[in-house]
C-alpha cells in the first residue's frame, strides 16, 4: 500500500560501522519497503509509519569483500531492528528530510542517519 514516505532519498549516515566513518548511499522507499546502498553494501528492510514517528528494520549485506573482524569474516548481514526518528504530520514535501537513530544489533554501536528526499512517485 502506498505511503506518504514513498520515494527517492540520499542517505547520509555515521556508525554504521566500526571505524564510525560517515557514509553516503541511495534508499527508495515503496509501499513500507526499503532497498538501496552505496559503493559497499546493500541496505534491505522495512518501515512503519506511526503518525510522528517513523521506525525501520533494515539489513546491510556487504557486496565488497568481506572485511576481516578481530574474530572471524564479517559476512553476515548487520542487523538494524530499530533506527527510529521524528517526522512531521501530514503529507510531506518532495525535499523533506529526516533523521534517523539506531543502534547495530551485534555491536550496540549508536548510529544516525539522514535522509533526504529528493523524487517522489505518485
Amino acid at each position: 500500500m502506498p505511503t506518504r514516505f514513498d520515494g527517492f532519498y540520499i542517505a547520509r549516515y555515521e556508525g554504521l560501522d566500526a571505524d564510525a566513518k560517515p557514509g553516503y548511499g541511495v534508499m527508495f522507499l515503496k509501499d513500507g519497503k526499503i532497498y538501496g546502498g552505496d559503493n559497499l553494501s546493500c541496505f534491505l528492510g522495512e518501515f512503519e509509519d506511526n503518525g510522528n514517528v517513523v521506525v525501520a528494520r533494515v539489513k546491510v549485506f556487504l557486496i565488497a569483500s568481506p572485511s576481516q573482524s578481530i574474530t572471524d569474516i564479517d559476512d553476515k548481514p548487520w542487523d538494524l531492528p530499530d533506527i527510529h526518528g521524528d517526522v512531521p504530520q501530514g503529507v510531506l514535501p518532495t525535499n523533506v528530510v529526516v533523521e534517523l537513530f539506531g543502534q547495530r544489533h551485534d555491536t550496540h554501536q549508536d548510529m544516525r542517519v539522514e535522509l533526504q528526499r529528493i523524487a517522489v512517485w505518485d
